[in-house]
């Protein structure tokens, strides 16, 4: 009978902190969504996980999803993380605090063909997402760079404290001449 106790305890621990696929060749598989792909923890064994979807030549969306500890889909649907314009892409997440993420990405309009180069203008936003699926801020995010044509590679980390610093420096190509290769940095409270 203690043979049995013991066999049946060790059963149980091995699950608990069990991969999600014991076999490299058959990796859990979760979305065909193509291209941008991103991760954070959740703060309790699971994942969320970031992806852009092409949808025409001009539209990009960005969805999340989140899996719990056990490799499972936490929501019923995807979120999508939408921007005012068409398309968003260079999606960055950051874990936040309780479990919520820090969704990071640039919302892009495009302005059309001009004769040499298409135009858009780019703005650099934020969303903030609990694990229940919900937004916290607003249905759109919170626009973090003013200047619509002036950031370029961007960075974000969380406060400590359930918002975020994002930096960014001046665009090479667009924007203000003066302001060229100058590092900037917006803090938005959780």
């Amino acid at each position: 009978m203690r043979y049995n106790f013991l066999i049946t305890l060790l059963f149980f621990f091995t699950t608990i902190n069990a991969q999600w696929s014991n076999d490299p060749s058959e990796n859990l598989q979760v979305t065909d969504w193509g291209r941008n792909h991103s991760i954070a923890s959740d703060d309790n064994g699971g994942v969320y996980i970031g992806a852009g979807k092409i949808i025409s030549d001009i539209s990009h969306y960005l969805y999340l999803l989140r899996l719990d500890k056990d490799g499972y889909k936490a929501w019923a649907d995807t979120i999508r993380i939408a921007g005012e314009f068409e398309t968003q892409g260079d999606l960055r997440l950051v874990e936040s605090n309780n479990g919520n993420v820090i969704v990071g990405f640039i919302d892009q309009k495009y302005l059309g063909y001009n004769g040499h180069s298409n135009d858009y203008t780019y703005t650099i936003k934020v969303q903030k997402v609990d694990s229940l699926g919900n937004l916290f801020w607003g249905e759109t995010g919170v626009q973090v760079s003013l200047d619509t044509l002036d950031q370029y590679d961007y960075e974000i980390t969380m406060d400590g404290n359930g918002g975020c610093f994002v930096s960014w420096t001046a665009d090479p190509l667009f924007g203000d001449v003066d302001k060229k290769g100058i590092k900037s940095i917006q803090h938005i409270s959780g």
